[in-house]
């Protein structure tokens, strides 16, 4: 952010509200089993984590979309519940890597706040 700091607070803000909105997002597809919506909510978070570094948020965005792009074409009932309890573990490893970037995020903004 070349030391801009309201800079990099906004654009922090807009990830974490993104991640919310993936958030909620990705548990709608899982409950009723679409595919495709978890594969986009994935895909719109995936290139901001990406950007902003968060390897760990980037890393699950991927594997749940990759593998949400399988679900979209399948058939076979008992493949479609494996790979949805699949994508529930995932979600849960999302679930790990925003609560720990929020973590961050809010030390980062204490310890700046008070320079």
């Amino acid at each position: 952010a070349g030391g801009d700091m309201e800079f990099l607070t906004e654009v922090l803000h807009d990830l974490l509200d993104e991640a919310e909105t993936a958030k909620t997002d990705i548990k709608q597809g899982l409950k009723v089993c679409n595919f495709d919506d978890i594969m986009k909510a994935a895909h719109r978070l995936k290139g901001s984590a990406a950007y902003l570094g968060c390897e760990a948020m980037r890393d699950s965005m991927m594997t749940i979309q990759h593998e949400s792009k399988k679900g979209i074409t399948m058939t076979n009932e008992g493949e479609r519940e494996t790979l949805l309890k699949f994508l529930e573990g995932e979600y849960e490893g999302f679930l790990d890597a925003l609560s720990n970037l929020k973590d961050e995020v809010t030390n980062w903004f204490d310890q700046n706040s008070r320079k």
